[in-house]
């Protein structure tokens, strides 16, 4: 009767025992895993004892004599957690460490840290941001990387993280600086070409040659000049026209005229190199004066010579095509009834226009003839253009 009633009393405490250590287990969240084996472990003892004691009930029922008397030993059941050293799971997670880059882009940034509890819900990462730290992001237990993105180039940004669970946060890691990368170092721009020490120096009389130097960027085939390079002249630094065009290489221009060229002038003419881009400023030489002498050859003769009268003043305008290039001026004869021919005026070389103000007027139906001639040098006239005539109103 007294070892039915042991074996009773062994039940007993082994259930309670069970239902304790269940309790304890959902109060401070024990490793499952290392409770069931030590559950296991107390099941198998029990289970050990109490078939001693039935074995000894048999024997003595038998009237077997009971050498010992057996005594049930339950093993009492240690939490995962408690003062033996093991890490109590109910309470914050320790907090994190080593908290560095991992690598950026010119905008993302990359960090990791060291996870060093084995109980956090969730890793917080924050910024610092004006004047204080802002939660930004937050990745599950034990993942210890995280990338920041959308972020600027060449930007500088502060980060800390902190473990969390239901039992609160960790103190935080090291903070941690890290810079997204710049952009690109743009190739630099080559100086422009630019034209310097534009020279002159008079042949003769029709030929002038120009030369100069292009300082700035080395030409290549490799960087290949996208535009050209102009040489202007004008009888004024305010008159400049582009003669001639050619590649920057180009360092020396040879001018000589000839009679279809309209860009002479006897006396002082102005030149000026210039590079103009595709892309870009254009860039221009020193200014220079050259002082041409006057051909002592003929010029050619004008040609097309028209004439109308005007309306409103009985003024005759005339006008003609410039034939010549070494002329310096153009001289105006007129004739009334095909008489002998005067000179009524002159007009500087490349002027291709002339009105003749009549004083006193002449009689209306008066027959009136005009024609022009060209001159290099007093006394050197081209033969006369084309003759017109006009009847006075």
């Amino acid at each position: 009767m007294k070892r039915h009633i042991l074996i009773l009393v062994a039940g007993i405490i082994a259930v309670s025992l069970i239902f304790g250590a269940i309790k304890v287990v959902r109060a401070q969240e024990i490793d499952l895993t290392a409770f069931m084996a030590q559950l296991q472990s107390i099941i198998n003892s029990i289970s050990q004892q109490i078939a001693v004691l039935q074995r000894q009930t048999q024997d003595a029922s038998r009237g077997t004599t009971i050498s010992q008397t057996a005594t049930p030993t339950i093993q009492s059941i240690t939490p995962t957690g408690s003062a033996t050293g093991v890490v109590d799971l109910a309470k914050p997670p320790a907090a994190p460490t080593v908290l560095i880059g991992c690598g950026s882009s010119q905008t993302s940034l990359c960090m990791k840290w060291n996870d060093n509890s084995n109980n956090e819900y969730v890793f917080e990462i924050e910024e610092y941001k004006g004047s204080a730290f802002v939660n930004i992001a937050t990745t599950t237990a034990d993942v210890v990387t995280y990338t920041h993105t959308g972020l600027l180039p060449g930007s500088y940004h502060v980060y800390r993280v902190r473990a969390s669970n239901r039992y609160g946060s960790s103190s935080y890691s090291n903070t941690a600086g890290i810079s997204t990368l710049p952009f690109p170092s743009p190739t630099p721009t080559p100086p422009p070409l630019t034209p310097k020490n534009l020279q002159s120096l008079p042949v003769d009389v029709d030929r002038v040659i120009l030369s100069w130097n292009v300082e700035g960027a080395p030409l290549s085939t490799s960087t290949p000049f996208l535009g050209k390079l102009s040489v202007k002249k004008g009888y004024s630094p305010s008159t400049l026209a582009e003669i001639a065009t050619m590649t920057p290489s180009t360092l020396s221009y040879d001018m000589v005229y000839n009679d279809q060229d309209s860009v002479f002038f006897p006396g002082t003419n102005y030149y000026r190199v210039d590079v103009e881009p595709n892309i870009g400023t254009s860039t221009s030489s020193n200014l220079i004066n050259v002082f041409m002498l006057a051909s002592s050859t003929a010029p050619l003769p004008p040609f097309i010579l028209t004439g109308a009268i005007s309306s409103t003043t009985k003024n005759i305008n005339l006008n003609w095509y410039d034939n010549s290039y070494n002329e310096t001026s153009f001289n105006i004869f007129q004739s009334v009834w095909f008489g002998p021919a005067q000179l009524v005026g002159w007009v500087p070389a490349n002027f291709t226009s002339f009105t003749h103000v009549i004083y006193p007027p002449l009689p209306s139906g008066t027959k009136v003839q005009y024609y022009i001639r060209a001159q290099s040098i007093p006394g050197v006239l081209s033969p006369q253009s084309n003759a017109i005539s006009v009847t006075m109103p």
